[in-house]
């Protein structure tokens, strides 16, 4: 059985089952942390897409629908890892650490020129949540974060990198370059891939896609592992122990999360059927972590959250 399967298999029984709610390997505390987590990400993408924009160092609207991954990869990283991801995740990068006035220097969408290969490992140095620029292209950003990990394993002991990219379309070859590296130098990575489909022909094309890359992957050995991009608990059990595996010298893995009903990550707001913050709250609730009050307790601390940084940018 690959592992590809096998977590498919174990996975049938996410905690959106009632007959499994009784009982959960995850801590409370930690779901409510991932909660949490994902409040973050909403609410600052919605901040961000109601501010004023003008000149050219304005930040990229933080894609709706994506809060579940983000979330879930992040949540464990410390911050001596790195990570890597792109313009339209840089919510992710607020909850890695980086401060608001960061994230405009960060992610401004100007030139791409302004991205200097040479100059990667340094910035992330100085950088205060270690968060890789975004790069101007797929295969510069695996590139770039194969050779942070690269540096990590060397200097950092269990230290980690993560990448998080938006589909396998745009640079089959420099997947399959980074895979192979990764693998022959064992590398403490974790690559993460949200795959989103607004249709039956593309969800089969982008199955197609991660086909041909996973099974690449296979012949080096690399665990793939597809997740459902919309469930925080099933992306945080997997990167969960993709990053312990990491941690220990165990080498890459590659995680595919499926997000459906793209087109609604462009609206103000989301299906319940396709909204993962709603799923969150739907799980949490049934458990009985979550109540009406909690939760209007977290989003008031989250939205003062939300103000202080924007009076500090």
């Amino acid at each position: 059985m690959t592992a590809r399967r096998a977590t498919q298999e174990s996975s049938a029984a996410t905690p959106t089952q009632p007959a499994q709610e009784g009982f959960s390997l995850i801590p409370n505390e930690k779901l409510l942390t991932l909660y949490w987590a994902m409040l973050k990400c909403r609410m600052l993408a919605r901040q961000f897409a109601q501010a004023p924009r003008s000149g050219k160092r304005t930040l990229p609207a933080p894609a709706l629908g994506h809060e579940a991954t983000l979330a879930g990869i992040v949540v464990d990283l410390l911050p001596e890892d790195a990570l890597s991801l792109a313009r339209e995740d840089c919510a992710a990068a607020y909850l890695k650490g980086m401060p608001v006035s960061e994230l405009q220097q960060t992610f401004f969408s100007g030139d791409a020129a302004a991205w200097r290969p040479n100059r990667m490992l340094k910035r992330i140095k100085c950088a205060s949540a270690r968060v890789i620029p975004p790069a101007p292209s797929a295969d510069a950003q695996l590139h770039t974060a194969c050779g942070v990990a690269y540096t990590l394993k060397m200097t950092s002991g269990s230290r980690i990198a993560a990448v998080l990219c938006n589909g396998f379309a745009p640079a089959p070859g420099a997947w399959r370059e980074a895979l192979a590296f990764a693998a022959q130098q064992q590398l403490p990575i974790l690559f993460a891939c949200q795959q989103s489909a607004r249709s039956e022909a593309e969800g089969l094309a982008a199955q197609a896609q991660f086909d041909a890359i996973a099974a690449h992957a296979y012949t080096h050995r690399i665990p793939t592992i597809t997740v459902d991009g919309h469930d925080a608990v099933a992306v945080y059990r997997v990167a969960y122990e993709s990053i312990a595996r990491a941690r220990m010298g165990r080498g890459p893995t590659l995680i595919e999360c499926r997000i459906l009903e793209a087109s609604a990550a462009t609206s103000s707001k989301l299906p319940d059927t396709s909204d993962p913050i709603r799923k969150m709250e739907a799980y949490l609730l049934r458990k009985g972590i979550l109540n009406p009050a909690l939760k209007r307790k977290m989003v008031a601390s989250v939205r003062r959250e939300m103000g202080t940084a924007a009076n500090n940018r």
